[in-house]
């Protein structure tokens, strides 16, 4: 195998794991590698966006068996989280690559705040049930996923335990199962734009 084909595997492999286990999609890993190892931004994203349907669908077979996902409730909350990653997709291709870079380094610092600072001062007492809430946080969610190549994971667990009232290991379970349908439909205007390069989505 290509030396450059094993070490996207390898880097492959560890978004799969690092999502798996947080309940996210891994992209936070997966774009800056990619970008790293010389691919444009915008193939970086829409490649995230597609290895993110395959890992999201293992981490869900896993945590389904053990009853730990609401499809039901995820389908529900996609309603709103799909047509945000459809429109996040599109700006992403509509703006230059300086301009995606700046916005991702800035997300990336809100995920690196809320997975090693905000992680700690997080209230899990607080309850808010409010569906509609629960749909506009996802579109918003669901932009930024598209824009960027992230399941949103690290947004959509808060969103299930704060403002769905869902336990945490649900939440986790959940929302491996949504990053999964809202990669999907964000990946399409990549792959339609002509873009990616199957033999990179493959590895």
């Amino acid at each position: 195998m290509d030396a450059s084909l094993l070490l996207l595997t390898l880097i492959g492999f560890l978004a799969a794991l690092t999502g798996s286990m947080l309940g996210l999609g891994g992209g936070f890993v997966l774009v800056p590698m990619l970008t790293l190892l010389g691919t444009p931004m915008h193939e970086a994203v829409g490649t995230s966006l597609t290895a993110i349907v395959f890992n999201s669908a293992t981490a869900t077979y896993t945590y389904s068996r053990r009853k730990l996902t609401r499809f039901k409730l995820g389908l529900t909350l996609e309603l709103a989280t799909v047509p945000g990653a459809i429109l996040g997709s599109l700006i992403a291709l509509s703006i230059n690559e300086r301009t995606l870079k700046i916005i991702f380094a800035a997300f990336l610092v809100f995920v690196a705040y809320r997975m090693f600072v905000g992680k700690n001062s997080e209230n899990y007492d607080f309850k808010l049930k409010h569906l509609a809430l629960g749909y506009l946080s996802c579109f918003f969610v669901g932009m930024m996923s598209g824009m960027l190549g992230v399941g949103g994971g690290v947004l959509k667990v808060p969103i299930l335990v704060l403002v769905m009232n869902i336990e945490p290991h649900i939440a986790v379970g959940t929302s491996a199962f949504m990053v999964g349908v809202t990669a999907f439909m964000g990946s399409i205007a990549y792959w339609r734009s002509g873009i990616l390069n199957p033999v990179k989505v493959a590895a």
